[in-house]
């Protein structure tokens, strides 16, 4: 037997869902595998996409758990910190809509052909859990009302405010302290190149990964500034991975 999951990254949601807020999440490959040799990671432990995560969502086939509530709940009583949202998203794949308070998760469709998502790893670890820990109670009401913004864009196919929504929550999240000095200074980087629409850094801190919107047809020119700037490329496209299967 071999069950494989999908690498997760935020979109947009990364505090929000402490509380009980929306997230969108993007399960894209490489993917995490257990087999009868173990668990691989395709990212060498390097954090950022999903390890402890896609160990969790793992136990949960062999369980036999086929719900995603089901799966959620699991975590949940086991005691685990965060949301469940990584989980979540490794379990279905593709681009999904997360929201605890008002009981919602729900696999969406990309609707912009012509744009593809770029994810940069850093570099850096942040151990997300301790990082949570630590943190004093905030408002994220704010950060909320972006992702909502940012979902409605998606279902309407309204690019613009699509792009404006990833800006805005990159800026948000400056705005309350939770972006790392070193992911600033890779965001400014990136900002002085025409071709990336939106940028943002992902999960805690946005530490780990950064996010970047392109044309597709740029997506040639894209890989070699990040070749030439020496940066870890690791996804860049708009076809997302399927989630958590188990193979026989």
């Amino acid at each position: 037997m071999r069950i494989s999951c999908p690498s997760k990254t935020f979109l947009v949601g990364e505090y929000a869902v402490i509380s009980g807020g929306p997230a969108l999440l993007l399960a894209t490959p490489p993917n995490f595998s257990w087999d009868i040799e173990g668990f691989f990671d395709p990212y060498d432990s390097l954090g950022g996409f999903g390890a402890s995560g896609a160990e969790f969502v793992v136990q949960a086939k062999k369980l036999g758990i086929v719900d995603v509530w089901k799966v959620l709940d699991s975590y949940k009583k086991k005691g685990l910190s965060g949301s469940g949202a990584d989980v979540v998203s490794q379990w279905m794949g593709g681009l999904v809509y997360f929201y605890a308070k008002e009981h919602i998760i729900q696999n969406i469709s990309w609707p912009f052909e012509n744009l593809c998502v770029g994810l940069i790893h850093t570099g850096y670890k942040l151990k997300t859990h301790e990082h949570l820990e630590k943190l004093s109670l905030t408002d994220f009401s704010s950060l909320e009302k972006i992702v909502i913004s940012c979902y409605e864009s998606i279902r309407n196919k309204s690019q613009e405010l699509f792009l404006k929504a990833v800006r805005d929550y990159s800026q948000e999240l400056n705005n309350l302290g939770l972006v790392a000095e070193s992911t600033k200074i890779l965001l400014n980087k990136l900002s002085e190149n025409k071709i990336i629409l939106a940028s943002k850094g992902c999960g805690a801190m946005g530490a780990d990964v950064i996010l970047v919107i392109i044309e597709k047809q740029h997506k040639d020119k894209f890989e070699e500034f990040c070749s030439t700037a020496k940066l870890n490329l690791v996804y860049c496209d708009n076809q997302f991975a399927e989630g958590a299967t188990q193979y026989d």
